[in-house]
């Protein structure tokens, strides 16, 4: 066993502890810091949000109505034998609005949550810790040994997340928020084990739980502090973007729409001074969820392109450019950096690389947009078609897809040169592939049609650099990168099959599932 050095803020450690003592914790509704602003985009047009047919559905909800008007009118003498539904907006869904039998099961949900928690904060932590642990054999081991210690080897953090698995226990009748914030963290490791099926179901279970606790919605409650407030929105905004980046991953339907949601956006301006160290920047939050909403723009025009022109798919990425180009320009100067090159000083000695993952986001969303366009490309100049290969248009979408991507590979190599890499990171990973996969194709192309693409003169010492930590990763024992690293040589195969003359090229590329290909 060796020793595990996993940094926690004193503050979580001391919240924990009285979440133990008191075995329960009371939820109360979240309340926006300042008014909601529209998130909708353009499916609101300015039009109230649409409510769910649900809550205006229910028996519960139609008495607490019928109280409300019979009050208005005469006064607070109506019949209080039948308890007033508690998921109006005014009031907290901490208790159940009905009897329900209880089971000794509830209370060591609540009894082993906070245990849950911890263990998980120690499992992503450990996630971090740079190269395999040490180990001590004896006598000789062989080459064949070797490979097959590192296929056994399981990623670091493994036993501290089966320990919070086994504690995990959700009560489902009288959820709290602690629940959630382990189903979040339970569902960002998943992701380190390659279990994306069982990520899509965690951070599915945390986003009904927060329907149950209300929290999508603002509350007029005046009992929240400032803290608490925030907390909790930033508590559900988590859950909204955990929610929208595994469904995207599977292709699968995700839980919230965005026309539903009414919360305003996370802030730092209403926190107190002692408690603004214990939140994240507000504005890099509120960047992450408007790159969650273009993503799922993204996913979405994706599946359209092809099915006209290519006017027309130029029409529908235009906005969506445009979308980023914006939420660049307005990023405030304590985040905003020149990554062109790579990671500058200033954000190589941050204490953390959020930032660093928030800008290999917004890259990797460019490479999603307008990699159907690169490889419209690539078709063009397969078929001879030279003419349509060459429209400035989209050249200029193909040319910004390759600088997007050359960007993500050069931030991610500084990464590894920082010891701040992820090894076993899904995300990491998949950012890195991308990457890889759009240079390696403009390479190959340009060494039969120079000039298609703008490509650099260390292109070639970036893409190899860039493979070889791909490589270490896959070698540490990243399943994610052993896949996406067979993959690449697929996509290699290129270079070779367009010497050929005939058309082999060509219907070798057509097979390729670019589909399958991470998001």
């Amino acid at each position: 066993m060796r020793d595990r050095n996993v940094t926690v803020s004193e503050r979580f450690i001391r919240n924990l502890e009285a979440r133990a003592l008191s075995h329960s914790t009371q939820l109360p509704q979240a309340t926006p810091s300042s008014e909601p602003e529209s998130l909708r985009g353009t499916v609101s047009q300015g039009l109230p949000p649409p409510l769910p047919l649900v809550e205006d559905s229910t028996s519960e909800v139609f008495l607490a109505r019928l109280k409300q008007i019979r009050q208005n009118n005469t006064g607070p003498s109506f019949s209080q034998l039948t308890p007033s539904n508690p998921y109006t907006d005014d009031e907290s869904p901490a208790t159940a609005p009905y009897d329900f039998v209880q089971l000794k099961f509830d209370n060591s949900a609540k009894d082993r949550i906070w245990l849950c928690t911890l263990l998980a904060v120690f499992a992503l932590g450990e996630s971090y810790n740079v190269g395999p642990p040490p180990e001590i054999r004896l006598g000789r081991v062989s080459e064949q040994d070797e490979d097959n210690l590192v296929d056994s080897r399981r990623p670091p953090g493994t036993e501290f997340f089966e320990q919070a698995m086994s504690l995990l226990k959700i009560s489902h009748e009288d959820p709290t928020i602690d629940q959630i914030m382990a189903l979040n963290l339970i569902t960002f490791y998943s992701y380190s084990l390659n279990r994306k099926k069982s990520a899509y179901v965690y951070a599915g279970m945390s986003a009904r739980l927060s329907n149950v606790l209300r929290l999508h919605k603002p509350s007029s409650s005046s009992s929240l502090s400032a803290v608490e407030s925030e907390h909790m929105k930033r508590v559900w905004w988590t859950v909204y973007c955990l929610d929208r980046m595994t469904s995207t991953e599977m292709g699968l339907p995700p839980i919230f729409r965005r026309d539903e949601v009414e919360l305003s956006y996370p802030s730092d301006q209403m926190l107190p001074t002692e408690a603004a160290d214990e939140f994240s920047s507000g504005v890099a939050f509120t960047t992450q969820v408007q790159l969650a909403f273009i993503h799922t723009d993204i996913c979405q025009t994706v599946r359209s392109l092809g099915d006209t022109g290519m006017i027309y798919d130029q029409k529908r990425a235009e906005p969506i450019i445009q979308q980023l180009e914006t939420l660049r320009a307005q990023m405030p100067p304590t985040l905003s950096f020149d990554v062109e090159n790579g990671l500058p000083t200033e954000m190589r000695e941050m204490k953390n690389r959020s930032l660093v993952s928030l800008y290999e986001r917004y890259y990797q969303c460019f490479v999603l947009l307008l990699r159907p366009f690169f490889l419209k490309q690539i078709n063009y100049l397969l078929m001879n078609d030279t003419g349509n290969a060459c429209q400035e248009s989209l050249k200029y979408l193909t040319n910004l897809c390759l600088r997007a991507a050359r960007i993500n590979l050069l931030l991610i190599v500084d990464l590894k040169q920082c010891e701040k890499l992820a090894m076993f990171g899904f995300w990491e990973s998949s950012h890195l592939f991308s990457g890889l996969t759009i240079l390696s194709l403009a390479i190959s192309v340009n060494s039969r049609w120079p000039g298609s693409f703008e490509e650099k003169p260390d292109d070639q010492t970036t893409y190899w650099t860039a493979k070889g930590v791909l490589g270490e990763m896959a070698q540490a024992g990243n399943l994610a990168s052993k896949g996406q690293l067979r993959m690449l040589d697929e996509v290699e195969t290129l270079h070779d099959a367009l010497s050929w003359t005939d058309n082999t090229a060509f219907d070798l590329f057509n097979f390729w599932d670019t589909e399958a290909w991470p998001h």
